[in-house]
């Protein structure tokens, strides 16, 4: 029958059933994983994404209040 996971052909059904219970492990592992790093990924986008309008947002805040101080000191 030849290389069976990897490995020697098992012996018996007991030690073929181990051997996809660890390659079943191996697989959700990686599944975990892989969506670990997708949720990551979005979750800093998002966070990217909000930080750069907060940004935004105290730039706006900051021009008004020198726009402002400026108005006051040509009208005195």
């Amino acid at each position: 029958m030849g290389l069976l996971f990897g490995k020697k052909e098992p012996n018996t059904f007991k030690e073929l059933i181990k051997e996809k219970n660890k390659q079943d492990k191996k697989i959700e592992k990686q599944w975990k994983d892989r969506m670990n790093t997708k949720y990551t990924a979005e979750n800093l986008k998002a966070a990217k994404k909000m930080m750069v309008a907060n940004a935004m947002e105290i730039d706006k805040l900051e021009y008004e209040k020198i726009a402002k101080e400026l108005k006051e000191k040509l009208n005195k």
